[in-house]
């Protein structure tokens, strides 16, 4: 827990339009989920890559143990 991705939509944009309402070139994502984004340039012509799903996976729950070995008895 704890971890962060930063998705960033492509090059050449004035406007964005993320899949959460988000209107910034880049989202930091902390949860698993699928993301959008439609890229507007100067033009006015619009852009949609393929979505980017991310997927946040739970930490391992594990412990470390250390055992000391003696090789003299």
């Amino acid at each position: 827990q704890g971890d962060q991705i930063t998705l960033t939509a492509p090059g050449n944009g004035v406007s964005w339009n993320w899949s959460d309402g988000s209107s910034n070139s880049s989202v930091v994502v902390t949860e698993s989920s699928v993301w959008r984004v439609t890229v507007t340039d100067v033009d006015g012509c619009t852009y949609s890559p393929g979505p980017a799903i991310v997927e946040v996976f739970d930490a391992p729950n594990g412990s470390i143990r250390a055992i000391e070995f003696n090789d003299f008895g």
